[in-house]
């Protein structure tokens, strides 16, 4: 239930404003590819536990101003828009490259729209209480993050790197999911390590890498800026064991389409 909003603090822009009441962590256009003819979704939990279906989640009051609310919501139409064009092939990649794992497919989008989009998902994510996001923080990062957001920092390939990936090619109902970073996992990057939190969305899933500076190989990373989108597509068993091992307590099924 959203709370009561009142003056103070926006989270985002540090100034003394009136904070709406149901600012969403993860966006509610996000959230419709998972909604059935009753408009309901399943949540999981964070201890991987199924919730009764709700209409509306991810959501908490007084973090943000409208302003900063209706900023992140035009990215996040848009990005929305891309992945719904995905997931219906009513969006045509401009070319394929086949890798060890399977292949990389590039699409003709805004990506630094996208990478701010899931950037500032990751940063409400660590300024939420919310219990499904406890195991998203941040640190000290959470500073850079916002401040990265705030200029044109995010836009550098060394940022925050994401990479985006998918599961459409995967005949399982967990393909289907929204599933939140329940653990933080260790990556080597070049010459350091950064912690890695891996979000899943349906059909889609989405890799960050914790670090404002890093330093492994750019590659295969999935948003830099003034190139085309990349997804990386691995094999079925790659991509099974991965689901498995964010969801282990949803049996394998085939999904229906």
């Amino acid at each position: 239930m959203a709370t009561k909003a009142f003056v103070n603090l926006c989270k985002f822009c540090d100034k003394e404003k009136l904070l709406i009441e149901k600012s969403h962590i993860i966006p509610k256009c996000f959230q419709k590819p998972l909604k059935n003819e009753k408009n309901e979704m399943t949540v999981i939990d964070p201890e991987r536990r199924k919730r009764p279906p709700v209409q509306d989640f991810f959501f908490e009051g007084n973090i943000l101003c409208r302003e900063c609310d209706n900023m992140f919501g035009k990215d996040e139409d848009y990005t929305a828009s891309f992945f719904n064009k995905y997931r219906n092939d009513s969006i045509i990649p401009i070319g394929e490259t086949p890798n060890l794992f399977g292949k990389f497919i590039f699409y003709n989008v805004d990506t630094m729209r996208i990478k701010k989009c899931l950037l500032s998902i990751l940063w409400r994510m660590s300024i939420s209480n919310r219990t499904e996001f406890k195991h998203i923080n941040l640190g000290k990062l959470e500073l850079k993050l916002k401040n990265g957001l705030k200029t044109d920092e995010f836009t550098k390939e060394t940022f925050f790197p994401v990479q985006v990936g998918t599961t459409k090619h995967i005949d399982d109902i967990k393909a289907r999911f929204l599933k939140v970073p329940n653990k933080s996992i260790k990556l080597k990057t070049g010459s350091s390590y950064a912690f890695g939190h891996a979000m899943l969305l349906p059909d889609i899933v989405i890799l960050f890498y914790a670090t404002s500076f890093f330093t492994g190989d750019t590659t295969s990373l999935g948003l830099k800026k003034n190139q085309p989108l990349l997804l990386n597509y691995t094999n079925q068993k790659m991509t099974m064991n991965f689901l498995r091992g964010i969801i282990k307590d949803i049996k394998d099924a085939p999904r229906s389409f």
